[in-house]
C-alpha cells in the first residue's frame, strides 16, 4: 500500500506510521502478534524543502502590500517575531505591553510550556499601529473574528 502512494513519498510516510501506531495498539491488547509495519522503511525525501524567501521577495511584498493592510501586518509579526502561524495568529493587543510581546509558545504547551518576551521593534509598530486589527488577535478575518490555526 505504501508502494501505491510512491508519487506522494510524505504522504506514504505518513500512511506507514499510522499503521505503525495500529499495530502497536493491536499488539499490546493481544489483537495482533506482531507490527509488520515497523519494518517497512519510510520513503527518502526529495528536494531541499521549503524556499526562504530573499530580502529582494520580501520588499516586493512589501510594495504590493502597503503599510496598514492585512497581509502586511501578517509579514511583520512573522519576520520581526519569528514565531510560527500557530502563534502568529493568537498575537492580540494582550499580548503587548510596555514595548514588549509576551506570549506562552502554543506548541507543547501543556508539556514544556516556554514563554517569551520580544521586543516591539519600531518597524513592527508602525505596522501594527497603521493595521485595523481586533480586540484579541491583530490579524482577523473580514468578519472581525481571529484566523484559525
Amino acid at each position: 500500500m505504501r508502494d501505491e502512494m510512491a508519487n506522494r513519498p510524505e504522504a506514504a510516510n505518513g500512511f506507514v506510521k499510522a499503521l505503525r501506531h495500529i499495530y502497536a495498539f493491536a499488539v499490546e491488547y493481544g489483537l495482533a502478534q506482531r507490527n509488520p509495519a515497523r519494518d517497512v522503511p519510510h520513503f527518502k525525501a526529495k528536494g531541499n524543502g521549503f524556499h526562504s524567501w530573499t530580502m529582494e521577495e520580501v520588499r516586493r511584498f512589501e510594495q504590493h502590500h502597503p503599510v496598514g493592510s492585512k497581509p502586511r501586518l501578517a509579514l511583520a509579526l512573522k519576520l520581526y517575531t519569528g514565531q510560527r502561524r500557530s502563534d502568529i495568529v493568537r498575537l492580540g493587543p494582550q499580548h503587548n505591553k510596555d514595548g514588549w510581546i509576551t506570549l506562552t509558545e502554543a506548541k507543547n504547551r501543556d508539556r514544556k510550556p516556554v514563554t517569551l518576551s520580544i521586543p516591539v521593534l519600531p518597524e513592527l509598530k508602525v505596522v501594527i499601529d497603521a493595521t485595523p486589527t481586533g480586540n484579541l488577535a491583530f490579524l482577523v478575518t473580514a468578519f472581525s473574528k481571529p484566523f484559525t490555526v
